[in-house]
């Protein structure tokens, strides 16, 4: 009986666990600035998407429903490598999207930095997915 009851009591605290880290993600993920800016971080959604070095997280702004800014957070990526996408204005190539428009936006790798490239240009998708409810929530 005191078997029951403690296995009962553990799988309502894991049930609700899980709920709160649900909801938590959610908050996490998205939050809506005081002028209506929208922005999406990627660091939870993004866990699985890796660079050259480690993850690349990223803060993606949305102004009225188009993206007016991709920001990377804080990283492991070389520093000189990680330049050369700032350089190459890779952050700015969803700017004036709609979340569906970047989802779909084929952008190019920025040579001598792929994987750099690739982990932001992921990022980015993970994050329109997300907002347009295209992502398994775990």
């Amino acid at each position: 009986m005191i078997k029951k009851t403690l296995l009962s009591a553990a799988a309502a605290a894991l049930v609700l666990i899980l709920s709160a880290s649900s909801v938590n993600q959610d908050t996490q993920t998205k939050k809506v600035l005081e002028d209506g800016t929208v922005v999406v971080n990627t660091t939870t959604i993004g866990k699985k998407i890796f660079g050259f070095r480690d993850t690349t997280p990223l803060e993606i702004f949305l102004k009225d429903g188009k993206i007016v800014k991709v920001e990377a957070l804080p990283n492991y990526e070389t520093p000189n490598y990680f330049q050369m996408l700032k350089d190459a204005k890779l952050f700015d190539s969803w700017n004036g999207l709609t979340p569906e428009k970047a989802l779909d936006k084929e952008v190019d790798a920025v040579s001598g930095a792929t994987y750099s490239s690739k982990a932001v240009i992921d990022n980015v998708r993970e994050g329109m997915k997300f907002l347009l409810g295209k992502t398994e929530k775990k």
